[in-house]
């Protein structure tokens, strides 16, 4: 049994990406509620979503035991979306990526490349992949799909 592919078809004029660096705990809380009244498309990146509820959409490049727990907890209401390798699930190659993946979350394929940490530099334009990097690029990538005029991010520290 394999996994389930899905695209990206949701449009977004403005998109807030929120991640877990240590920059969102001095984030006043009202300047998400700000971007959630003027209809900005919250997406939470990794435990972000621990501190910021009720965002539209979750995401993660690394779909790892934690993260999973994660989405798990997520906000009802909250789509989550994860870009994995062709090979996750039971027989993946990668033991962080042996489960049996849970069915309401959208998968979406993760292609590498050739830079740090297996990075495929620049954006990609098919709805069904995510170009990897860390969550934070793989999350923009998803934002770019939405075909914003505008993106902000909260928590892009940078700090590994």
């Amino acid at each position: 049994m394999g996994l389930t592919w899905g695209r990206i078809e949701t449009k977004a004029e403005s998109v807030l990406i929120v991640g877990a660096g240590p920059s969102l705990g001095q984030v006043e809380q009202r300047a998400v509620l700000k971007a959630f009244e003027r209809g900005v498309r919250v997406i939470t990146v990794n435990a972000a979503a621990l501190a910021v509820r009720g965002a539209h959409d979750w995401f993660t490049l690394d779909f790892d035991e934690r993260n999973r727990k994660i989405a798990a907890q997520r906000w009802w209401k909250t789509r989550a979306i994860a870009a994995v390798p062709i090979s996750f699930g039971p027989e993946a190659s990668l033991s962080i990526h042996r489960c049996h993946p849970p069915t309401d979350v959208t998968y979406l394929h993760r292609l590498t490349g050739e830079g740090p940490l297996q990075a495929k530099y620049g954006l990609c334009n098919d709805p069904t992949a995510i170009h990897t990097g860390n969550s934070v690029w793989g999350a923009l990538g998803l934002a770019w799909h939405m075909k914003p005029r505008r993106i902000g991010f909260l928590g892009l520290d940078a700090t590994t």
